[in-house]
């Protein structure tokens, strides 16, 4: 029967295996935590290119009259945009290209709820339902109809990423 010795030194070689099991495990979830990160990073800019280019699809289908209904488009996250918010003047090719260079900056991200694309000009929703020659179809209604297919898009384009993940490289 073996001493205390022989015992004592295989509870130290399973200690040992177990100290090694518990880093693996360690590394492994610090990868899938970082693994998390990149691909919830990505999701968010489709997710934000997406809307951005919805928002410039409605922007440029606005009809114009004065430009007061171009010019109240936004876009907000998280709670929906109150009545007056966003009501302005014309919103000027400068402006829209200034946006698309911010937005994707924007701090959305998974798990931050709503995306608002919105206009409060009192008779945004009549223009919707047809009532302009210039959009007898609306603005949104068309964008909305889109909207699967930039989305498609935009997760087509990233998917140049999965080649990265692949070769994924956690150190």
């Amino acid at each position: 029967m073996p001493g205390s010795d022989y015992y004592e030194a295989l509870a130290r070689k399973v200690k040992n295996k177990i100290e090694r099991i518990d880093q693996t495990a360690i590394a492994f979830a610090r990868t899938l935590e970082e693994f998390s990160d990149v691909i919830d990073a990505e999701y968010s800019k489709v997710v934000r290119l997406t809307v951005l280019k919805i928002y410039k699809n409605i922007v440029m289908r606005s009809p114009v009259d004065t430009g007061a209904y171009r010019a109240s488009h936004g876009i907000a996250t998280g709670e929906e945009p109150g009545e007056t918010e966003n009501i302005k003047g014309e919103q000027t090719d400068a402006e829209l290209e200034m946006l698309e260079r911010e937005f994707p900056d924007l701090n959305w991200k998974v798990g931050d709820g709503t995306i608002w694309i919105y206009n409060n000009q009192p008779y945004a929703g009549v223009l919707e339902t047809g009532h302009s020659k210039q959009t007898p179809h609306g603005v949104y209604s068309v964008a909305l109809a889109e909207f699967q297919t930039a989305l498609e898009n935009e997760i087509r384009k990233a998917r140049l990423l999965e080649l990265r993940l692949i070769q994924f490289d956690p150190q």
